[in-house]
């Protein structure tokens, strides 16, 4: 998995004018990217597993059934 995003090129300031952060920012909006992961980050602060990365693994696959998309 590659990332655009990196700690020296932050999304902030005058980055979130640029034609890559609308492109993102549409693409979070338009497949409902932000409120999945507030979702997940939620359920995550309340369950506040020892591994984290394994329960969100679980936690997408579970949605993934819930919303009906699997």
């Amino acid at each position: 998995m590659s990332s655009q995003y990196s700690e020296s090129r932050p999304l902030h300031g005058s980055a979130a004018q640029t034609p890559l952060y609308e492109k993102m920012r549409d693409y979070a909006h338009s497949n409902k990217v932000q409120e999945l992961l507030q979702k997940m980050t939620a359920d995550l602060f309340i369950e506040r597993p020892a591994d984290p990365v394994t329960w969100m693994i679980k936690w997408l696959s579970e949605e993934q059934k819930r919303s009906g998309t699997a």
